[in-house]
Protein backbone atom coordinates (compact mmCIF):
# COMPACT_ATOMS: atom_id res chain seq x y z
CA UNK A 1 0.00 0.00 0.00
CA UNK A 2 1.55 3.17 -0.60
CA UNK A 3 2.02 5.61 1.78
CA UNK A 4 -0.81 8.47 1.59
CA UNK A 5 1.38 11.97 1.31
CA UNK A 6 -0.41 15.06 2.58
CA UNK A 7 0.49 18.79 1.95
CA UNK A 8 0.94 20.75 4.86
CA UNK A 9 -0.40 24.43 5.73
CA UNK A 10 2.60 26.44 6.45
CA UNK A 11 1.61 30.01 7.96
CA UNK A 12 5.05 32.37 8.11
CA UNK A 13 3.14 34.63 10.70
CA UNK A 14 -0.16 35.02 13.00
CA UNK A 15 -2.72 37.71 12.12
CA UNK A 16 -2.04 40.71 14.00
CA UNK A 17 -5.32 41.96 16.05
CA UNK A 18 -5.83 44.69 13.29
CA UNK A 19 -6.27 41.98 10.79
CA UNK A 20 -8.82 39.79 13.02
CA UNK A 21 -11.33 43.13 12.89
CA UNK A 22 -11.36 42.85 9.14
CA UNK A 23 -13.00 39.35 10.03
CA UNK A 24 -11.30 37.28 6.95
CA UNK A 25 -11.41 33.65 7.25
CA UNK A 26 -9.73 30.82 5.37
CA UNK A 27 -10.51 27.28 5.49
CA UNK A 28 -8.36 24.64 3.74
CA UNK A 29 -8.44 21.01 2.98
CA UNK A 30 -5.49 19.37 2.24
CA UNK A 31 -3.81 17.26 -0.61
CA UNK A 32 -3.04 13.57 -0.85
CA UNK A 33 -2.03 10.81 -3.08
CA UNK A 34 -3.07 7.04 -2.72
CA UNK A 35 -4.01 4.14 -4.70
CA UNK A 36 -7.24 1.88 -4.47
CA UNK A 37 -7.73 0.48 -1.31
CA UNK A 38 -6.05 3.31 0.40
CA UNK A 39 -7.76 5.11 3.51
CA UNK A 40 -6.87 9.07 3.74
CA UNK A 41 -7.63 11.46 6.47
CA UNK A 42 -8.82 15.36 4.72
CA UNK A 43 -7.29 17.91 7.26
CA UNK A 44 -10.01 21.25 7.78
CA UNK A 45 -7.84 23.78 8.95
CA UNK A 46 -8.62 27.12 9.42
CA UNK A 47 -7.06 30.68 9.89
CA UNK A 48 -8.28 34.30 10.24
CA UNK A 49 -10.87 31.97 12.61
CA UNK A 50 -11.48 35.03 15.25
CA UNK A 51 -14.80 35.09 17.14
CA UNK A 52 -16.55 32.92 14.85
CA UNK A 53 -20.23 32.64 16.46
CA UNK A 54 -21.08 30.35 13.81
CA UNK A 55 -20.80 28.71 10.43
CA UNK A 56 -22.21 26.21 7.51
CA UNK A 57 -20.84 24.91 4.41
CA UNK A 58 -20.66 21.60 2.19
CA UNK A 59 -17.83 19.94 0.68
CA UNK A 60 -18.09 17.86 -2.25
CA UNK A 61 -16.11 15.01 -3.47
CA UNK A 62 -15.95 12.27 -6.17
CA UNK A 63 -18.13 9.42 -5.18
CA UNK A 64 -16.79 7.34 -7.24
CA UNK A 65 -13.06 7.26 -6.06
CA UNK A 66 -14.32 8.30 -2.53
CA UNK A 67 -16.40 6.88 0.02
CA UNK A 68 -17.17 8.45 3.01
CA UNK A 69 -16.03 7.09 6.29
CA UNK A 70 -16.77 9.78 9.08
CA UNK A 71 -14.94 11.97 10.99
CA UNK A 72 -12.62 12.38 14.14
CA UNK A 73 -10.47 14.82 16.05
CA UNK A 74 -13.08 17.22 16.54
CA UNK A 75 -10.87 20.12 18.10
CA UNK A 76 -13.38 23.00 17.42
CA UNK A 77 -15.06 23.36 20.85
CA UNK A 78 -19.05 22.20 20.51
CA UNK A 79 -18.28 20.33 16.90
CA UNK A 80 -19.66 16.83 17.21
CA UNK A 81 -19.94 14.19 14.75
CA UNK A 82 -23.68 15.09 15.01
CA UNK A 83 -22.41 18.29 13.44
CA UNK A 84 -21.55 16.38 10.24
CA UNK A 85 -23.38 14.87 7.89
CA UNK A 86 -23.28 12.94 4.52
CA UNK A 87 -26.42 13.17 3.14
CA UNK A 88 -26.13 11.72 0.11
CA UNK A 89 -23.06 10.62 -2.11
CA UNK A 90 -20.32 12.63 -3.04
CA UNK A 91 -21.77 15.58 -0.42
CA UNK A 92 -20.99 16.44 3.22
CA UNK A 93 -22.60 19.17 5.14
CA UNK A 94 -20.92 20.36 8.46
CA UNK A 95 -22.91 22.85 10.62
CA UNK A 96 -21.90 24.92 13.99
CA UNK A 97 -22.81 27.34 16.60
CA UNK A 98 -20.11 28.64 18.87
CA UNK A 99 -21.07 27.97 22.63
CA UNK A 100 -20.85 31.70 23.51
CA UNK A 101 -22.95 33.14 20.93
CA UNK A 102 -21.87 37.04 22.24
CA UNK A 103 -18.13 36.67 22.33
CA UNK A 104 -17.56 34.18 19.45
CA UNK A 105 -14.70 31.50 19.51
CA UNK A 106 -11.15 32.21 18.16
CA UNK A 107 -8.78 29.27 16.89
CA UNK A 108 -5.03 29.61 16.02
CA UNK A 109 -4.01 30.29 12.29
CA UNK A 110 -3.16 26.79 11.45
CA UNK A 111 -5.72 25.65 14.12
CA UNK A 112 -7.37 22.09 12.84
CA UNK A 113 -11.17 22.05 12.63
CA UNK A 114 -11.66 18.24 12.49
CA UNK A 115 -10.52 15.99 10.18
CA UNK A 116 -12.80 13.53 7.74
CA UNK A 117 -11.86 9.78 6.43
CA UNK A 118 -12.40 8.60 2.85
CA UNK A 119 -11.78 5.23 1.41
CA UNK A 120 -10.32 4.86 -1.69
CA UNK A 121 -12.34 2.70 -4.11
CA UNK A 122 -10.36 3.28 -7.12
CA UNK A 123 -7.08 5.21 -8.50
CA UNK A 124 -7.62 8.33 -9.31
CA UNK A 125 -6.93 8.99 -12.87
CA UNK A 126 -5.98 12.23 -12.00
CA UNK A 127 -5.94 15.10 -9.39
CA UNK A 128 -9.39 14.84 -8.17
CA UNK A 129 -10.90 17.89 -6.15
CA UNK A 130 -12.53 18.10 -2.50
CA UNK A 131 -14.22 21.04 -2.48
CA UNK A 132 -15.99 23.25 -0.95
CA UNK A 133 -19.71 24.03 -2.29
CA UNK A 134 -23.09 25.95 -1.54
CA UNK A 135 -24.85 22.50 -2.10
CA UNK A 136 -26.45 21.34 -0.54
CA UNK A 137 -26.30 23.23 2.38
CA UNK A 138 -25.67 26.66 1.90
CA UNK A 139 -22.36 28.75 2.84
CA UNK A 140 -23.05 30.88 6.34
CA UNK A 141 -20.25 32.10 8.23
CA UNK A 142 -20.79 35.07 11.08
CA UNK A 143 -18.83 37.06 13.75
CA UNK A 144 -19.65 38.52 16.90
CA UNK A 145 -19.76 41.58 15.19
CA UNK A 146 -22.53 40.98 12.69
CA UNK A 147 -24.20 38.29 15.35
CA UNK A 148 -28.03 39.57 15.29
CA UNK A 149 -27.33 42.01 12.61
CA UNK A 150 -27.55 40.07 9.98
CA UNK A 151 -24.55 40.01 7.60
CA UNK A 152 -22.08 37.33 7.22
CA UNK A 153 -18.51 37.00 6.65
CA UNK A 154 -17.46 35.95 3.10
CA UNK A 155 -14.54 33.01 3.90
CA UNK A 156 -12.33 32.17 1.64
CA UNK A 157 -12.32 28.71 0.29
CA UNK A 158 -9.34 26.33 -0.60
CA UNK A 159 -9.59 23.00 -2.06
CA UNK A 160 -7.94 19.75 -1.07
CA UNK A 161 -7.20 17.23 -3.48
CA UNK A 162 -6.55 13.01 -4.36
CA UNK A 163 -4.10 11.43 -6.82
CA UNK A 164 -2.56 8.59 -7.46
CA UNK A 165 1.09 9.79 -8.09
CA UNK A 166 2.85 12.47 -6.15
CA UNK A 167 2.77 15.00 -8.93
CA UNK A 168 3.78 18.46 -7.56
CA UNK A 169 1.40 20.35 -5.71
CA UNK A 170 1.04 23.95 -6.50
CA UNK A 171 2.17 26.50 -4.20
CA UNK A 172 -0.42 29.37 -3.57
CA UNK A 173 0.99 32.73 -1.46
CA UNK A 174 -1.82 34.27 0.32
CA UNK A 175 -1.41 38.13 2.65
CA UNK A 176 -3.40 38.68 5.51
CA UNK A 177 -6.90 38.76 4.01
CA UNK A 178 -5.92 39.27 0.75
CA UNK A 179 -5.44 36.75 -2.20
CA UNK A 180 -2.34 38.08 -4.65
CA UNK A 181 -5.50 39.71 -7.05
CA UNK A 182 -5.85 42.65 -4.51
CA UNK A 183 -4.01 45.10 -2.64
CA UNK A 184 -0.29 44.54 -2.48
CA UNK A 185 0.90 47.43 0.09
CA UNK A 186 1.84 48.12 3.46
CA UNK A 187 2.88 50.91 5.73
CA UNK A 188 6.70 51.32 6.25
CA UNK A 189 7.39 50.95 9.60
CA UNK A 190 9.82 49.20 12.07
CA UNK A 191 7.34 46.26 12.51
CA UNK A 192 5.99 45.83 9.17
CA UNK A 193 6.19 42.36 8.08
CA UNK A 194 4.64 40.70 4.71
CA UNK A 195 2.23 38.34 6.37
CA UNK A 196 1.90 36.15 3.80
CA UNK A 197 1.16 32.62 4.05
CA UNK A 198 2.15 29.69 1.83
CA UNK A 199 -0.43 27.00 1.30
CA UNK A 200 0.33 23.75 -1.08
CA UNK A 201 3.78 22.28 -2.06
CA UNK A 202 5.63 19.76 0.09
CA UNK A 203 7.46 21.32 3.29
CA UNK A 204 10.12 22.34 4.04
CA UNK A 205 9.83 25.72 1.83
CA UNK A 206 12.25 27.98 0.89
CA UNK A 207 12.81 32.00 0.72
CA UNK A 208 14.23 34.68 -1.43
CA UNK A 209 13.89 38.08 -1.00
CA UNK A 210 14.58 40.73 -3.00
CA UNK A 211 13.88 44.50 -2.48
CA UNK A 212 14.30 46.57 -5.93
CA UNK A 213 15.98 43.99 -7.62
CA UNK A 214 18.55 42.79 -5.25
CA UNK A 215 18.65 40.00 -2.88
CA UNK A 216 18.83 40.91 1.04
CA UNK A 217 17.06 38.16 2.89
CA UNK A 218 16.32 34.40 2.96
CA UNK A 219 14.17 34.44 5.74
CA UNK A 220 10.40 33.68 5.81
CA UNK A 221 9.11 36.64 7.29
CA UNK A 222 11.84 39.49 7.28
CA UNK A 223 11.10 42.84 8.75
CA UNK A 224 10.43 45.57 5.85
CA UNK A 225 10.94 48.76 7.09
CA UNK A 226 12.11 50.97 4.35
CA UNK A 227 10.09 51.92 1.49
CA UNK A 228 10.46 50.34 -1.78
CA UNK A 229 9.75 47.55 -4.04
CA UNK A 230 10.03 43.48 -2.71
CA UNK A 231 9.50 40.64 -4.17
CA UNK A 232 9.82 36.93 -2.36
CA UNK A 233 10.27 33.39 -4.46
CA UNK A 234 8.94 30.44 -2.68
CA UNK A 235 10.63 27.19 -3.55
CA UNK A 236 9.22 23.72 -1.55
CA UNK A 237 11.09 20.16 -1.56
CA UNK A 238 10.01 19.21 -5.20
CA UNK A 239 11.20 22.79 -6.59
CA UNK A 240 8.15 23.66 -7.46
CA UNK A 241 8.23 27.44 -6.75
CA UNK A 242 5.58 30.78 -6.59
CA UNK A 243 6.13 34.41 -6.34
CA UNK A 244 5.07 37.70 -5.41
CA UNK A 245 5.52 40.84 -5.21
CA UNK A 246 4.71 43.77 -2.51
CA UNK A 247 4.93 47.87 -2.02
CA UNK A 248 6.14 49.11 1.22
CA UNK A 249 4.75 52.67 1.27
CA UNK A 250 4.74 55.64 3.50
CA UNK A 251 0.77 56.07 2.83
CA UNK A 252 -1.77 53.42 1.67
CA UNK A 253 -2.23 54.56 -2.23
CA UNK A 254 -5.80 56.23 -2.15
CA UNK A 255 -7.01 58.85 -5.30
CA UNK A 256 -7.74 62.43 -4.41
CA UNK A 257 -8.85 65.16 -5.94
CA UNK A 258 -6.40 67.93 -6.67
CA UNK A 259 -8.94 70.71 -8.37
CA UNK A 260 -12.06 71.15 -9.94
CA UNK A 261 -12.69 73.87 -12.53
CA UNK A 262 -16.37 74.68 -13.21
CA UNK A 263 -17.88 74.71 -16.81
CA UNK A 264 -19.04 78.20 -18.31
CA UNK A 265 -22.47 78.71 -18.64
CA UNK A 266 -23.69 77.27 -21.72
CA UNK A 267 -20.16 75.23 -22.52
CA UNK A 268 -18.51 72.11 -21.52
CA UNK A 269 -15.35 73.40 -20.19
CA UNK A 270 -15.30 71.72 -16.98
CA UNK A 271 -12.05 70.17 -15.78
CA UNK A 272 -11.20 67.75 -13.26
CA UNK A 273 -7.43 66.52 -11.99
CA UNK A 274 -6.56 64.37 -9.64
CA UNK A 275 -3.29 63.89 -7.35
CA UNK A 276 -1.84 60.58 -7.64
CA UNK A 277 1.31 60.79 -5.69
CA UNK A 278 1.10 58.34 -2.99
CA UNK A 279 0.83 55.67 -5.24
CA UNK A 280 2.82 53.28 -7.43
CA UNK A 281 2.55 54.18 -11.18
CA UNK A 282 1.69 52.90 -13.97
CA UNK A 283 -2.28 53.62 -12.90
CA UNK A 284 -5.50 52.27 -14.69
CA UNK A 285 -7.39 54.79 -14.48
CA UNK A 286 -11.24 54.31 -15.51
CA UNK A 287 -13.85 57.34 -15.22
CA UNK A 288 -17.79 57.28 -15.51
CA UNK A 289 -17.43 58.99 -18.43
CA UNK A 290 -15.38 56.38 -20.47
CA UNK A 291 -12.31 58.82 -20.33
CA UNK A 292 -9.11 57.60 -18.54
CA UNK A 293 -6.39 60.43 -18.12
CA UNK A 294 -5.04 61.85 -14.96
CA UNK A 295 -6.91 65.36 -15.69
CA UNK A 296 -10.23 65.43 -17.65
CA UNK A 297 -11.12 68.36 -19.30
CA UNK A 298 -13.77 69.92 -21.77
CA UNK A 299 -16.88 68.96 -19.07
CA UNK A 300 -20.41 69.49 -18.81
CA UNK A 301 -21.82 70.52 -15.37
CA UNK A 302 -22.70 67.38 -13.55
CA UNK A 303 -21.53 64.69 -11.39
CA UNK A 304 -18.46 62.35 -12.26
CA UNK A 305 -16.72 59.46 -10.61
CA UNK A 306 -13.38 57.87 -10.71
CA UNK A 307 -11.75 54.50 -10.18
CA UNK A 308 -7.73 54.09 -9.77
CA UNK A 309 -5.83 50.90 -9.76
CA UNK A 310 -2.26 51.63 -9.26
CA UNK A 311 1.01 49.12 -9.85
CA UNK A 312 0.37 47.25 -6.47
CA UNK A 313 -3.14 46.39 -7.70
CA UNK A 314 -4.65 48.90 -5.03
CA UNK A 315 -7.36 50.51 -6.24
CA UNK A 316 -10.16 53.48 -4.17
CA UNK A 317 -12.53 55.45 -5.68
CA UNK A 318 -14.40 58.79 -5.86
CA UNK A 319 -17.78 59.25 -6.16
CA UNK A 320 -19.47 61.98 -7.36
CA UNK A 321 -17.27 65.12 -8.25
CA UNK A 322 -19.17 67.94 -9.35
CA UNK A 323 -18.55 70.18 -12.13
CA UNK A 324 -20.57 73.31 -11.30
CA UNK A 325 -21.57 75.63 -14.15
CA UNK A 326 -20.74 79.40 -13.76
CA UNK A 327 -23.66 81.69 -13.66
CA UNK A 328 -24.32 83.84 -17.03
CA UNK A 329 -24.60 87.49 -17.22
CA UNK A 330 -28.14 89.45 -16.63
CA UNK A 331 -28.40 92.25 -19.05
CA UNK A 332 -27.78 93.71 -22.69
CA UNK A 333 -24.14 94.63 -23.88
CA UNK A 334 -24.19 98.17 -25.20
CA UNK A 335 -22.53 98.77 -28.70
CA UNK A 336 -19.69 101.03 -27.10
CA UNK A 337 -18.75 98.79 -24.39
CA UNK A 338 -17.65 95.44 -23.95
CA UNK A 339 -19.31 94.90 -20.15
CA UNK A 340 -23.22 94.85 -20.24
CA UNK A 341 -24.73 98.08 -18.89
CA UNK A 342 -26.30 95.60 -16.60
CA UNK A 343 -25.63 92.55 -14.78
CA UNK A 344 -26.27 90.48 -11.68
CA UNK A 345 -23.66 90.65 -9.15
CA UNK A 346 -25.56 88.70 -6.48
CA UNK A 347 -23.04 86.25 -5.39
CA UNK A 348 -19.86 87.76 -6.84
CA UNK A 349 -19.26 90.16 -4.33
CA UNK A 350 -19.61 87.46 -1.20
CA UNK A 351 -15.85 86.52 0.19
CA UNK A 352 -15.58 82.45 1.09
CA UNK A 353 -14.53 81.45 4.55
CA UNK A 354 -11.17 81.75 3.34
CA UNK A 355 -10.44 84.12 0.73
CA UNK A 356 -11.62 88.07 -0.20
CA UNK A 357 -11.14 89.99 -3.50
CA UNK A 358 -11.82 93.39 -3.64
CA UNK A 359 -13.13 95.63 -5.74
CA UNK A 360 -15.40 93.74 -7.57
CA UNK A 361 -16.43 95.08 -10.16
CA UNK A 362 -12.81 96.80 -10.39
CA UNK A 363 -11.45 98.87 -13.26
CA UNK A 364 -7.60 98.81 -11.88
CA UNK A 365 -6.61 97.43 -9.35
CA UNK A 366 -7.45 93.81 -7.36
CA UNK A 367 -6.31 92.60 -3.92
CA UNK A 368 -6.63 88.91 -2.68
CA UNK A 369 -6.36 88.38 0.85
CA UNK A 370 -6.43 84.85 1.78
CA UNK A 371 -6.33 82.38 5.45
CA UNK A 372 -4.11 80.15 3.58
CA UNK A 373 -1.11 80.15 2.12
CA UNK A 374 -1.66 80.97 -1.78
CA UNK A 375 0.21 78.07 -3.79
CA UNK A 376 -0.92 79.91 -7.76
CA UNK A 377 -3.55 81.90 -9.06
CA UNK A 378 -4.63 81.84 -12.60
CA UNK A 379 -6.98 84.65 -13.79
CA UNK A 380 -9.31 83.19 -16.64
CA UNK A 381 -11.97 85.02 -18.97
CA UNK A 382 -14.99 84.13 -19.76
CA UNK A 383 -13.91 81.24 -22.34
CA UNK A 384 -11.57 79.79 -19.98
CA UNK A 385 -8.02 80.70 -21.01
CA UNK A 386 -6.16 82.40 -18.54
CA UNK A 387 -4.88 85.51 -19.49
CA UNK A 388 -2.44 85.87 -15.74
CA UNK A 389 -1.65 83.59 -13.19
CA UNK A 390 1.86 82.32 -11.78
CA UNK A 391 2.97 81.77 -8.28
CA UNK A 392 2.81 84.81 -6.11
CA UNK A 393 6.01 86.00 -5.38
CA UNK A 394 5.48 88.32 -2.69
CA UNK A 395 6.90 87.32 0.83
CA UNK A 396 3.54 87.52 2.19
CA UNK A 397 2.14 84.19 0.45
CA UNK A 398 -1.32 85.53 1.74
CA UNK A 399 -1.49 88.46 -0.19
CA UNK A 400 -1.66 89.36 -3.76
CA UNK A 401 -2.12 92.66 -5.44
CA UNK A 402 -2.79 92.60 -9.37
CA UNK A 403 -2.56 95.71 -11.86
CA UNK A 404 -5.30 94.41 -14.50
CA UNK A 405 -5.28 97.47 -16.74
CA UNK A 406 -3.84 95.71 -19.58
CA UNK A 407 -7.07 93.45 -20.28
CA UNK A 408 -9.99 94.61 -21.92
CA UNK A 409 -13.10 94.78 -19.82
CA UNK A 410 -15.42 91.69 -19.13
CA UNK A 411 -16.39 89.07 -17.13
CA UNK A 412 -13.60 87.03 -15.59
CA UNK A 413 -12.74 84.33 -13.27
CA UNK A 414 -10.20 84.15 -10.65
CA UNK A 415 -8.67 80.74 -9.93
CA UNK A 416 -6.73 80.71 -6.62
CA UNK A 417 -5.17 76.66 -5.40
CA UNK A 418 -4.48 77.41 -1.70
CA UNK A 419 -3.15 75.07 1.05
CA UNK A 420 -6.76 74.65 1.83
CA UNK A 421 -8.45 73.50 -1.77
CA UNK A 422 -9.43 75.16 -4.98
CA UNK A 423 -11.65 78.40 -5.03
CA UNK A 424 -13.12 80.18 -8.18
CA UNK A 425 -14.71 83.84 -7.71
CA UNK A 426 -16.55 85.62 -10.94
CA UNK A 427 -14.60 89.20 -11.30
CA UNK A 428 -15.81 91.92 -13.32
CA UNK A 429 -13.80 94.60 -14.89
CA UNK A 430 -15.21 97.51 -16.12
CA UNK A 431 -13.75 100.28 -17.83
Amino acid sequence: MKTAYFSLLLLLISFSAAHAQYSCTHFYLTHHTAEQGDTINVDLRTSGFADIVSLQYSINYNSDILHFLGSEDHSLTGLWYSNIGNPSAGNLVISWVADDVVSGQSLENGALICRFKFAVLSDPPAPTPIEFSAYPMTVEVTNSNNWGGGGFIAPIFHAGSVSQTLNPSPIFLYRGCDTLSTCQQIMSASWAHANYQVVGGIPPYSFMWSKDGFWFSDEENPVLEEPGHYSVLVADALGVFSTAELDVVEELFYPKVDFVLCSMSGQESGVISLDLSNGMPPYDIQWSNGLSANEISDLAPGLYSVTVTDQSLCSGQILDIEVCEMPPFSGEKPADSSVPDQFDIEGITEDGPYLSLWPNPASDIIYIQSEADILSYSLRDKWGKEVCGSSPSLPDQRYIQLDLRHLQAGQYFMVLKTELGIKQKMLILMD
